[in-house]
């Protein structure tokens, strides 16, 4: 668990490998911690990613790189709350993404 700012705590977690690390808030009952180290190796796997998309759109990839910095500096400075705008802005860029 993580606390926020005003105190509260919220709780990085996957429910299975396959599924996205989900950030929500905590209630007593919810007993799981964040594991960093897994984190960081999504966060690593994502920032390989977006650097191969580098070579097909330079400027997509330099913006998708700075979000992952901006999420990573959330998520080690306990700002969740911004950590969670920044993954949604992420996911909705990457959305957008033309694949083929």
């Amino acid at each position: 668990m993580i606390a926020s700012r005003n105190g509260a705590f919220s709780t990085i977690s996957r429910s299975s490998p396959s599924k996205p690390i989900r950030i929500s808030p905590s209630s007593p009952t919810v007993g799981k911690n964040a594991d960093w180290f897994h984190i960081t190796v999504r966060i690593r796997v994502l920032r390989q990613f977006v650097q191969g998309l580098e070579n097909q759109d330079e400027q997509t990839g330099q913006d998708l790189l700075e979000t992952l910095r901006r999420i990573k500096w959330h998520l080690w400075h306990v700002d969740v709350y911004r950590a969670r705008h920044e993954i949604a802005d992420l996911q909705f860029d990457a959305e957008g993404l033309e694949t083929g």
